[in-house]
């Protein structure tokens, strides 16, 4: 879910910066060859650098959301047991949930740290 957050938001940032800078090349272009109080390709050139502005948020939130998540993971795998007390040892296969919980700190000897705390 995090990882398609972090998509969306990154692509919506990508066509706002676009978007924004199409916009503010055809607002200079017309600004520059407008009349003396023709307004329109000032405006243009403004909605243009309001949508690059609008899509930095956006790229902040789609990086913050692909951190996390890489940090936590869930899935599916096929796990394989043994059954005990059968001759000759029989192995049968069974699907099992697993959760990958990645800690965030900075180095191992912090890591050794936050466990003598701990205990």
């Amino acid at each position: 879910m995090l990882e398609r957050r972090s998509t969306n938001e990154l692509v919506g940032g990508a066509f706002l910066v676009l978007g924004g800078t199409v916009l503010t090349a055809v607002g200079a272009n017309a600004q520059r060859n407008a009349e003396w109080l023709d307004f329109t390709g000032a405006l243009v050139e403004v909605l243009g650098l309001a949508g690059i502005a609008g899509s930095i948020p956006l790229f902040i939130a789609g990086g913050h959301h692909h951190k996390k998540a890489k940090l936590l993971a869930a899935g599916t795998k096929m796990e394989t047991a043994y059954v005990p007390g059968v001759r000759p040892a029989f192995q049968y296969s069974f699907p099992a949930l697993s959760l990958r919980v990645k800690w965030h700190t900075s180095s191992p000897a912090k890591r050794i740290a936050d466990l003598h705390t701990a205990l």
